[in-house]
């Protein structure tokens, strides 16, 4: 699964906003699902490995948005970073754009 958008946006409501929503909603539903996980082992190196990349600027606001998923010999890493206007947040802000 990768999801890569980077649009320019006035608003989240129109037709490329109901693009961006979903988006968001993918990114929360895999953080949610991934958050808290121990991995005891890895399922060889770079199965079920993936990126979401989401970039976007609603409100002269700039959203970036990176999700990995990544595998090594022996660990499996997880990890959401999120940037508006550069300045590192957390998942409550996508949350809250919702």
């Amino acid at each position: 699964m990768n999801i890569i958008i980077n649009r320019k946006l006035k608003s989240l409501d129109n037709e490329s906003g109901k693009i961006i929503r979903n988006a968001i909603e993918n990114i929360i539903t895999v953080h949610e699902k991934n958050k808290n996980a121990y991995f005891f082992r890895s399922y060889g190196s770079g199965r079920g490995d993936f990126e979401n990349v989401l970039r976007f600027s609603p409100n002269e606001k700039k959203y970036d948005i990176r999700q990995t998923r990544s595998s090594s010999a022996k660990n499996v890493y997880f990890a959401t970073h999120i940037y508006v206007d550069e300045v590192k947040k957390d998942i409550r802000v996508l949350k809250n754009i919702l």
